[in-house]
């Protein structure tokens, strides 16, 4: 089955190490780090970030391989909006019902929801009711028609990116967000793809992080070092409330001189799923 993955088995351990982690205690990680010296700390977080970045990437250029652009643009929007719970679930809707086929209402969220219901492909337990699936097939229903070209727009986009503002660590991310206009650059590129109203925060910064920028990166309108500054300095998007607490004990996101970012987030799950995921 090997030519059928998108990326190696390594990885996909790799990946289900950290979700599976985001869930647990990081009792672990705390008392592995607990006496390190606060530069140390944010060495390791960071190295761990451009791990997890380069893993992004990676994914995102064997989706493409195996997909083509505009359908590995919409089986990530779509697997995202599926949160953690019915990812496979919203992976089917994308693989049934291409992108033109939601553009031109050629199946609607109710008719989708209701077949894959069916095929008992959702998970609903313990699902909150605003991130039902039936309600996430609703708004990329409306996205689609929207903007029926929005992974065209997502790449042009990419040809006009802003070079970041110089970010090489955690420290520089407040200053790197107001230098290179990250509120306003993301307003623009939602507004631009026509999903601004119909994916909000934080789950946009999900979006962004999770699917968006690793499939500019990987597709190659805007270098790859360049994102990777972006993806670092993003907001944090859905995270774990304890990753949150823990990120703040580490002394990443302590108010607006060293706020939370999506890089120390994604760093921090890794490090944990490095430190006992694979060996569980």
């Amino acid at each position: 089955m090997l030519p059928l993955l998108w990326h190696d088995l390594e990885e996909y351990a790799a990946d289900e190490a950290v979700a599976r982690i985001a869930a647990r205690p990081m009792d672990h990680l705390l008392a592995t780090w607990r006496d390190l010296a606060p530069e140390e700390i944010e060495a390791r977080l960071w190295a761990a970030a451009q791990r997890r970045w380069e893993s992004k990437v990676r994914f995102a250029r064997h989706r493409i391989a195996k997909l083509g652009w505009v359908d590995a643009c919409h089986h990530t929007a779509l697997e995202i909006l599926g949160y953690r719970f019915n990812r496979v679930g919203m992976l089917k809707a994308a693989g049934r019902w291409p992108l033109a086929v939601w553009a031109d209402a050629g199946i609607g969220p109710e008719e989708a929801y209701a077949t894959l219901l069916a095929e008992q492909a959702w998970h609903l337990q313990g699902v909150r009711p605003l991130n039902h699936p039936r309600r996430r097939l609703a708004a990329y229903a409306k996205w689609a028609r929207t903007q029926p070209d929005w992974p065209g727009q997502l790449r042009s986009l990419g040809e006009s990116w802003p070079e970041p503002g110089g970010l090489t660590g955690f420290a520089d991310v407040a200053n790197a967000r107001k230098t290179c206009g990250y509120a306003v650059w993301l307003r623009k590129g939602l507004g631009r793809l026509g999903a601004a109203d119909r994916v909000r925060r934080p789950r946009a910064d999900n979006l962004w992080g999770d699917g968006l920028l690793p499939l500019l990166a990987a597709a190659g309108p805007v270098a790859r070092a360049s994102l990777g500054q972006w993806w670092s300095m993003g907001w944090p998007g859905d995270q774990p409330d304890r990753s949150r607490q823990v990120l703040r004990m580490l002394g990443l996101g302590s108010g607006r001189q060293r706020p939370l970012c999506w890089g120390a987030a994604q760093g921090l799950l890794l490090a944990q799923a490095e430190a006992t995921g694979r060996r569980t």
